[in-house]
């Protein structure tokens, strides 16, 4: 799961969310599994140059995805998911049977922990 900016690779697919009927979402069901990488840009992208057989498996952009729930995070663009949130919009059009907001329920809890570790105060100062 990458930004669209890498879309001038052919292995990168681009899919957009609005458009269910889209033929790249059939195309996507010939896969059976997903390998995630979980870290910073720049640590995907290190872990991608590092393991070669990484280079080899296309990527996949999500367009219309929505805003990121992600209340602590700071990202410089808009529309940037978490991993997990990431994940949760694409497993339910691979599995119809995968509840993504039942999988974003853990995501849900450890913010608002998180939140509360922290603070009123200062959550609203650094994140609003």
């Amino acid at each position: 799961l990458y930004p669209e900016s890498l879309s001038d690779d052919e292995e990168h697919l681009v899919l957009d969310l609005s458009d269910l009927a889209s033929p790249l979402l059939k195309s996507l069901q010939q896969y059976d599994s997903l390998v995630i990488l979980d870290g910073t840009w720049r640590n995907t992208r290190e872990l991608v140059l590092v393991n070669t057989w990484l280079q080899s498996l296309p990527t996949l952009a999500l367009l219309n995805a929505g805003k990121s729930r992600y209340r602590i995070r700071k990202s410089t663009h808009e529309f940037s998911l978490s991993t997990i949130e990431a994940v949760a919009k694409v497993l339910p059009l691979l599995d119809e049977n995968i509840d993504s907001e039942t999988l974003l329920k853990p995501f849900e809890k450890m913010i608002d922990q998180q939140i509360q570790y922290m603070g009123e105060e200062v959550f609203l100062r650094n994140y609003r």
